[in-house]
């Protein structure tokens, strides 16, 4: 068996752990599925809300996506020049403009099935004029119903969760008690508060120490990619002695591979615990604490952090 980093089998078993590495995989593939078309997450976000909503306003896609008013301005004028939407004066606000989807009957998907994308790997399919129609009212259908599963019902205003709920000077003590040996507040951690100032990215950054998500024990550095500080580094010792030190990029019971500074990945068949590896990961603490923290001890640190401008 490969040797175990101590925590990491609590922390494989905690759900919101779990949840969080599935969002990250979800996240992941939808952004790959959505490269061949050349749209990004966001184009997309906007694209759904026409759909279930056509008409918004900009400041409304604003507020229910999430972006600042002058990110969605952007992001307007790229599908307005696309063609894919267009603005119209806003019947009920003379200050507004109304942003409304230009494909309502596949006028913009039909030349993409007759195979305007073939080069980006997209091939053309035989299809008739009423069949684009009645896939586009099919997607239109879809998507005006999906992005409501889960959320409030329309027109309710959207609930704003305040997390800063917890006892800074609590927060100071576990910090001091279990935070001060690796982090310092007169070091790394001096004005964190005004580097980071929303409380909601401040307590994501601390819990997971930094790190921007990943795939849980493979989550170091690629192959190709610049050094990155909080890569689990990892030792192949093989039979013969021979050590192969890299980021890790895959372990389990049967196959381990590391990324090397050339670029190259080694990689290597595991039977019994050979070749064994060994681990060094620099988010190990964060990892081991994730299996005893508690609401509480989040709430208070965070309270505590956003104390440090």
């Amino acid at each position: 068996m490969a040797d175990e980093r101590p925590g990491i089998r609590e922390l494989d078993q905690r759900i919101p752990f779990l949840l969080s590495q599935l969002g990250t995989y979800v996240s992941d593939d939808f952004k790959r599925r959505l490269a061949p078309l050349d749209v990004h997450p966001r184009i997309n976000a906007v694209l759904v809300a026409l759909a279930g909503t056509d008409g918004q306003s900009q400041r409304q896609l604003s507020a229910r996506l999430g972006l600042h008013r002058n990110v969605m301005v952007s992001l307007i004028d790229t599908l307005e020049e696309q063609g894919l939407v267009r603005r119209k004066p806003h019947p009920d606000d003379r200050r507004a403009f109304a942003v409304t989807l230009t494909d309502k009957a596949g006028e913009q998907i039909g030349p993409i099935i007759r195979g305007a994308r073939a080069d980006k790997g997209m091939p053309p399919i035989e299809m008739s004029d009423a069949d684009i129609v009645a896939v586009a009212e099919y997607i239109h259908s879809m998507l005006a119903l999906s992005p409501r599963q889960g959320m409030p019902p329309p027109g309710e205003e959207p609930v704003v969760l305040n997390i800063l709920v917890g006892d800074a000077a609590a927060g100071q003590q576990y910090f001091a008690a279990k935070c001060s040996t690796c982090h310092s507040t007169t070091g790394d951690l001096q004005g964190i508060a005004t580097r980071v100032p929303d409380p909601k990215t401040l307590q994501n950054l601390w819990v997971s120490g930094g790190a921007a998500g990943g795939r849980g024990r493979g989550a170091g550095g690629g192959a190709a990619g610049g050094a990155n500080p909080r890569a689990i580094i990892a030792t192949v010792v093989t039979a013969s002695g021979e050590k192969v030190e890299g980021p890790l990029l895959r372990l389990d019971d049967f196959y381990v591979a590391v990324a090397q500074p050339d670029g190259t990945v080694r990689s290597f068949t595991r039977r019994d615990g050979i070749p064994k590896v060994e681990l060094k990961d620099p988010l190990e603490g964060h990892r081991k604490l994730l299996a005893e923290l508690t609401d509480k001890n989040m709430h208070d640190v965070t309270a505590y952090l956003v104390t440090l401008k």
